[in-house]
């Protein structure tokens, strides 16, 4: 039987860096003061959602897009290879897991990117 440790290794700094980048991103909209001194500031929810979104990856791709029916694939199959290493915690499925987790984000920071 593995350590919990061992079968989050992949997840925890993979995700970590993820919402670190998604910080990143917000950080000059949250910080701007010409941004929230406009007579129609944006809503403080809608900048919230800004930061968390990209951690949605493809699922945001479906409620921006609901009928196109590749996200619903995409985002079933980079979920079984996110969970990969945690099943079968060893190096080859960490580097899938890995990879997994990157273009997760990264159809997230797509997504965020494109629709504002």
């Amino acid at each position: 039987m593995t350590s919990l440790w061992s079968r989050l290794a992949v997840m925890v700094p993979g995700f970590g860096i993820g919402i670190g980048l998604s910080t990143l991103m917000f950080f000059p909209l949250a910080i701007d003061p010409a941004v929230w001194s406009q007579a129609d500031p944006p809503n403080p929810f809608s900048a919230l959602l800004l930061f968390l979104s990209p951690a949605g990856g493809p699922l945001l791709g479906i409620l921006m897009f609901p009928s196109d029916r590749q996200m619903y694939l995409w985002s079933a199959v980079l979920m079984a290879l996110i969970a990969l290493h945690p099943r079968w915690p060893r190096w080859e499925t960490g580097i899938i897991s890995g990879l997994a987790i990157a273009f997760w984000f990264l159809w997230g920071f797509m997504c965020v990117t494109s629709s504002v």
